[in-house]
């Protein structure tokens, strides 16, 4: 009688254990330094900051935002270098940037990059220069033509943004500031 029970004690085995290992599979954790964007088969999307959730393969994706902070260069030299009312500065800007940790901030981010361009450092520098750009170039124009490169430095300092889409800004510096008030 037995032996007769054993295939299907087998099979229901196989299915438990497969089953089982579908829903371990399926959980997904914040990890520390990460939020986790959530965005269902519907296209809605919901941010965690801490703990986890269990997300089937069908039922939507579960992608990784990094909220630490990074450091990003951008060069306003040659070509890319600013032009504002007859005056031209040029620099490289070294910038400390993160995504702040917030459910809002997160979702802003993700809906100005896409989920899964989220911790791409290249789509992040490109939102920064056209973030602090105009701002740069504003500052430019309300420049004297004797001002120093240090007074150039902290006048753009004083433009940029703290804060774009999601992402804050925590520290910029300024190397090799030149500036012709041709």
């Amino acid at each position: 009688m037995l032996l007769v029970l054993l295939p299907y004690a087998a099979v229901t085995f196989v299915i438990v254990a497969g089953l089982l290992a579908l829903l371990i599979s399926s959980y997904k954790g914040v990890r520390p330094g990460t939020a986790l964007v959530l965005i269902d088969r519907h296209g809605k999307g919901r941010v965690l900051l801490e703990g986890g959730t269990m997300m089937l393969p069908f039922m939507g994706t579960a992608d990784p935002v990094l909220v630490l902070p990074r450091e990003i260069a951008l060069p306003f030299v040659g070509e890319d270098a600013l032009s504002s009312g007859g005056r031209r500065v040029s620099f490289t800007l070294r910038a400390t940037v993160r995504v702040d940790a917030t459910k809002e901030a997160v979702h802003s981010w993700v809906e100005a990059v896409g989920a899964s361009n989220a911790n791409d450092s290249a789509r992040l520098a490109a939102l920064l220069r056209s973030a602090v750009q105009p701002a740069f170039a504003q500052a430019v124009t309300g420049l004297a033509a004797d001002t120093g490169s240090g007074d150039v430095a902290n006048a753009l300092r004083d433009a940029a943004p703290r804060s774009f889409a999601g992402v804050v800004v925590e520290d910029l510096d300024f190397a090799d500031v030149v500036f012709d008030a041709a």
